[in-house]
């Protein structure tokens, strides 16, 4: 997949399903499901190949919207809330 942030695309993979999401309260409905069907909501985690200089929706709305493609079509959009530390290993 690729992650669409502004005017930069990076290589992404979705990593883990945290949980799906219901639309009207917001509420965890399923933690960690197996699949996402068609039209749901979700909270997944995405690493990308390099990291990437983003903000969270919650402190720049703009700035804190990104879409996933493949194959040229759009597979999801949504939005960032929170950044993970990238995992550093010592040479």
């Amino acid at each position: 997949m690729v992650l669409h942030y502004l005017s930069m695309n990076e290589q992404a993979t979705v990593t883990k399903l945290v949980g799906m999401v219901d639309r009207a309260t917001g509420e965890t409905k399923q933690k960690n499901p197996r699949f996402l069907p068609k039209n749901s909501t979700a909270i997944v985690e995405i690493k990308t190949l390099k990291p990437l200089c983003i903000e969270t929706y919650k402190d720049y709305k703009e700035l804190g919207r990104f879409t996933l493609r493949s194959s040229g079509k759009t597979v999801a959009a949504g939005i960032v809330q929170q950044l993970l530390d990238p995992v550093t290993t010592a040479k």
